[in-house]
């Protein structure tokens, strides 16, 4: 009898198990990355800070590496963000910057993720555009006023994959990022990009093409969290059923 009662045990955790496997992909934990919070700091200009510097930050869904540009702090004549940013820039506008920084800066991480955003700070005196990039195809480009005419914008899109590209479509450039989010919801009061592309929009109008919105597939459809409870609920009160029964008819 207890050989039997362990079994029905057994079959129930099975049952209950079975009802867990059946969850949907890990829900990514929302994450934000300011350099500030980091505790990061230097020096005001490109010339004093030497070498691109590779970051390696913890966040609430992994790790994160973000390379190519340097940190400064107070930076000179960037009156939009006077804490601590990460940036690059090119030679020719600025005398002294060291020649391993690079456009795009470059930003990896640990999972895949989604819905990217950060502010990004024009370093040049005239309107320049910018382009985010995951490592699928997914973009978009925004406009930014110059510099000492406020220069700064949050930008973003539905991004997926594990590697986005924050890239200035002028040559040469001068750009600053902070406050970079990911895994939550984009700003609403986000500014309408100038362009956009699609992983996949092989089944799409070109009117129905929106910021990274791409029909998902069968096995891309994430039930509501609900009905995920409900099936957990479900199975759990099935398997304490058969176990009742069963004893029933030892």
């Amino acid at each position: 009898m207890v050989q039997r009662f362990s079994s029905l045990i057994s079959g129930a955790a099975t049952l209950v198990g079975f009802s867990v496997v059946a969850l949907p992909a890990n829900y990514a934990s929302a994450a934000t990355i300011k350099f500030d919070d980091q505790g990061l700091s230097g020096p005001s200009s490109f010339r004093e800070a030497g070498p691109a510097q590779t970051l390696d930050i913890a966040t609430s869904d992994g790790n994160a590496r973000i390379e190519d540009g340097v940190v400064l702090s107070t930076t000179t004549n960037l009156p939009a963000n006077q804490s601590s940013v990460y940036g690059t820039g090119s030679q020719s506008v600025l005398p002294g910057a060291d020649p391993s920084l690079e456009n795009p800066i470059t930003a990896t991480f640990e999972n895949s993720i989604s819905n990217f955003s950060l502010d990004v700070f024009n370093g040049l005196n005239q309107d320049t555009q910018y382009t985010v990039a995951d490592d699928i195809g997914n973009s978009a480009t925004f406009s930014l006023p110059p510099n000492l005419d406020g220069g700064t914008r949050t930008i973003g899109f539905e991004a997926a994959g594990d590697e986005v590209t924050i890239m200035s479509n002028a040559d040469p450039y001068d750009f600053f990022i902070d406050n970079i989010t990911f895994n939550e919801d984009l700003p609403e009061d986000l500014p309408e990009p100038m362009s956009v592309t699609n992983a996949d929009t092989s089944s799409m109008d070109s009117d129905s093409v929106t910021n990274g919105d791409t029909p998902p597939t069968s096995s891309e459809v994430i039930p509501e969290p609900s009905s995920v409870l409900g099936t957990i609920a479900f199975g759990i009160l099935s398997a304490g059923y058969m176990v009742r029964r069963k004893l029933k008819q030892v």
